[in-house]
Order: C-alpha cells, then structure tokens, then sequence
C-alpha cells in the first residue's frame, strides 16, 4: 500500500490516512473506533470517570504507535494540524491508498472530485468510480457519529422569524441539498431510489452501527486529554511508555472531572 512511485527514496503513496492531531478528530475517528474494537470504553457513565487507559486503551494506542513509527503506514505529519489538512486534502491529492475515518460531510468533494458520479446531489444511478468506502473493519464496524442540536433562546425578541428558520432548515428536501450534510437526516428519505445505490447502503449500515462520544460535561477536556497523550506517545515516547502514560492522563482527567 505505502508506495514510492517515483523511485526517490521517498514514500509519496501512504497506505493509510489518519488523524492524530490535537483537534477532536483524534479521540472520535482513530483512538476510539480502535478502542471500541479491543472491547474498552473512554469514559463509564455509572462511575463518571474516564476508563480509556484500560487493556483496551493500551492495544489501540499500540496500534496507532505502530502504524506510524514501526509499520510507517501512516505518515509522520498525521500527528499536527488541522483534521482538514492531514486528512482531507491528501486524500483528494491521491496521497493515501485508502482512509479511516471519512467524514459524510466530505462526500461532495468526492462528487467536485469526479472519483464519485451522481452521488451528491443523490440519484437513482449514482456510482463510485475512482474510490468507494466501506465500513471500518473494526469487531463493531463502527466509527463515532453526531448530530447538531438546533434550539431557540428563550428571551429571542424574534420567535416567529427564529420559527421560520427552524422549518426551513429542517426541510428535508433543504437538507439534501446542503453541501456539508451528505447524508438523508430523516429516516423515511433512505428508501428512497436514489439512497438505494451500493455507495449509500454502506452509508446506512455505518449510521446504523455508529457509536457517539461519552455524555460528559466535560467530554472536551477528555478529547484534549486522549490527543495530549497520544502526541506523547506517538512523537516523544514512540511507544515506549504506552500504559504508563495512558494512565497518567486519565488519572489526572479524573482528579479534576470525576462525578462529571
């Protein structure tokens, strides 16, 4: 997969994109997909405290670590920057083989790209032609999910016009068509024909087997505690001080959060 196709010395095809920056992207597309699969949890939502420096948490951290440093798949400068720019764009520029962790909101760069036909806006005959996806091959085959929460302040002097906007935005027909949604936000639109094309079933099975983040009030400091160790792990230690280092984050999240 990782390649030097122009006979350098230098590898310009990576067989893997991931991101393991310091921005969110980390704890919700790289170490928690690979912790789910060891079987582990970031955080226990009876106890409130974080549980990522488990069995579980060690192995993902060990595969992310050899991934970059022993296997070299993945490409040194996944660990800085921004999600966009270690992901995305070298993505597009035909820099990785394949990527884990893509974004339903990328789907029309693919479609701008030409690498999809008739994928966004959806038809009856889209198709993949020059890349696809497929479900991360992890034991839950799943990958972190969200979903925005629209509300209205309670003291808005303009509740009517707050109302109309409301119902324009949640217009189905109007979701489809924003670029950044990708994908149908009402359950009945997937039956429809041009949901049924095999780039889009994969896209309902990783809805349906998509996992959120821990319901925390301080889930941010817990995504900024994974990636601060990560980066210590993966550029520092090099994977030298693995559960020591996991566990010193999550014992230091827990003395400030715990019960939260």
């Amino acid at each position: 997969m990782t390649r030097d196709t122009d006979g350098d010395g230098k590898i310009d095809i990576w067989g893997l994109g991931v991101y393991l920056g310091p921005e969110r992207g980390t704890i919700e597309l790289s170490f928690a997909p690979l912790l789910w699969h060891f079987g582990g949890e970031l955080w226990n939502p009876e106890t409130k405290k974080a549980t990522f420096a488990s069995e579980a948490g060690i192995k993902a951290a060990q595969t992310l670590c050899d991934w970059v440093n022993k296997y070299e798949i993945v490409p040194k400068f996944a660990v800085s920057g921004a999600h966009d720019d270690v992901q995305l764009k070298p993505t597009l520029h035909g820099d990785y083989a394949m990527t884990w962790g893509w974004g339903s909101y990328w789907i029309s760069q693919l479609e701008d790209k030409g690498w999809v036909k008739g994928i966004f806006p959806p038809t009856p005959d889209g198709k993949a032609v020059v890349t696809d996806v497929a479900l991360t091959p992890s034991q839950p085959q799943a990958q972190f999910t969200n979903c925005w929460t629209i509300s209205m302040y309670n003291l808005s002097q303009n509740k009517d016009a707050a109302w109309k906007f409301i119902d324009f935005l949640f217009d189905c027909e109007n979701l489809k068509k924003y670029p950044d949604a990708g994908l149908p936000a009402c359950a009945d639109i997937w039956s429809a024909p041009e949901y049924q094309t095999p780039f889009y079933k994969v896209w309902k099975e990783a809805v349906a087997k998509g996992r959120g983040m821990p319901p925390t009030a301080h889930y941010g400091e817990l995504a900024d505690t994974v990636a601060a160790a990560l980066q210590q792990i993966l550029v520092i230690d090099k994977g030298a001080n693995i559960a020591k280092t996991l566990q010193k984050a999550e014992d230091e999240y827990n003395a400030r959060y715990e019960g939260e």
